[in-house]
């Protein structure tokens, strides 16, 4: 188990109490640090190890987790991160540490595609691909070490979702050990959906869910179109809109209000419930409305994930963002309709939901913003799938 320990040089509040948890159960366990793209690798390097000194040295790698600023991209941002890590990995290696790189070829490609990385690519990868049969490699790896290949788990010792991995190799020599105490930690991975087990001696001494929820079957198609919540959770669970419904208008002739003041929506807050809004939908599947192409990705939107997908409606683009999700689909994989893009994710705000919205421009974390074309979806779906499902989907909630 891998825990974080900071970002840049901000200690994780959870550090202590992760590590105490994972103790408890005997697993095995070292931390992460996320390089910071705004602080030096010396800064970032004299923290982290002064984070270490204070613990029991960990017979895993300590990792740098690359993956700031969270979108794919070739910036300065970008650049700074791969030099800051470059940095904290030969301090590292100097204070006589195993270090492991996490990230993504979502991430890692762009943003090193004129960067010489030669230093990173001889080190182990611990790689984060969801919702794929095999990890996709970033750019200079041939094989990876750790997989991470769900970030709504369950763990015992750990409160909330947690990233679940599979390990390649021999565990004993990698921790140059002999024989592990304790559980073995070695998952036999079931991906078609949703367990792992933990065995030891061939027994299996824990199994824990990958996918929280499963559709009771597959969603409806029409036209090679879907809803994406699909239609079997009708009529027991009763999916409608929270609210806030697609209204541009910054004028009291907008409907929708945030704190007593008109609330500009760029399209639909889909969720279970009606207010005081709870969690009952978490862990629900998201399913792409039609075929389409990744075109960007994020895990930190306003604390949770998103995706937009590019997808085709009247022979022209039209760009779907489906947001506060746990997203398992990549930047650049193709997408069938009715395919799981993600599961809802633990929205803090005002209750767990899909917010989902379209637009006639590319577009990644905006919000509202003038120069992108929004529409509303609404129309777009009832064109290609039975109009009342859609009615029923986006009805507000009473």
């Amino acid at each position: 188990m891998f825990i974080r320990a900071q970002v840049g040089t901000t200690v994780d509040t959870l550090l202590q109490n992760n590590l105490n948890g994972a103790a408890a159960i005997g697993l095995e366990s070292s931390v992460y640090h996320v390089v910071h793209e705004d602080i030096t690798g010396e800064t970032q390097a004299g923290a982290f190890l002064d984070l270490l000194a204070a613990m029991r040295k960990p017979r895993l790698p300590v990792v740098l987790d690359i993956e700031r600023p969270m979108y794919a991209g070739n910036t300065a941002a970008h650049r700074r991160t791969l030099e800051a890590a470059r940095v904290m990995t030969a301090r590292l290696q100097a204070a006589d540490y195993r270090v492991m790189i996490y990230t993504g070829a979502w991430w890692w490609n762009p943003a090193s595609a004129d960067v010489d990385v030669s230093w990173a690519t001889p080190l182990d990868l611990w790689v984060a691909t969801y919702g794929t049969q095999a990890p996709l490699l970033p750019r200079g790896w041939g094989e990876w070490r750790f997989w991470e290949y769900t970030s709504s788990g369950r763990l015992a010792g750990i409160s909330g979702n947690v990233d679940l991995n599979v390990f390649q190799g021999d565990w004993e020599a990698y921790l140059g050990v002999d024989e592990v105490d304790g559980v073995d930690v070695i998952p036999t991975i079931q991906l078609q959906p949703g367990h792992f087990d933990l065995v030891r001696e061939g027994e299996v001494v824990a199994r824990f869910v990958v996918m929280a929820k499963e559709p009771e079957e597959p969603p409806e198609h029409a036209e090679d179109w879907a809803l994406p919540v699909g239609t079997t959770l009708y009529p027991a669970v009763k999916w409608g809109v929270r609210g806030y419904t697609h209204d541009l208008r910054t004028t009291n002739a907008n409907p929708n209000r945030r704190n007593g003041k008109p609330w500009p929506h760029s399209g639909y807050d889909i969720n279970l419930d009606v207010p005081p809004y709870g969690d009952i939908e978490r862990g629900y599947p998201v399913y792409a409305v039609a075929s389409g192409v990744v075109h960007y990705v994020t895990r930190d939107w306003s604390g949770v994930g998103m995706c937009v997908i590019l997808h085709v409606h009247d022979a022209a683009p039209v760009w779907f963002r489906y947001a506060h999700i746990d997203v398992v689909v990549a930047v650049g994989d193709a997408v069938e309709a009715g395919q799981t893009l993600g599961f809802i994710a633990d929205w803090p705000n005002e209750g767990d939901h899909l917010h989902l919205d379209a637009a006639l421009d590319p577009f990644s974390r905006e919000w509202v913003t003038s120069d992108i074309r929004w529409v509303d979806p609404a129309p777009i779906l009832r064109a290609h799938i039975d109009p009342d499902l859609v009615d029923g989907m986006l009805r507000v909630g009473d």
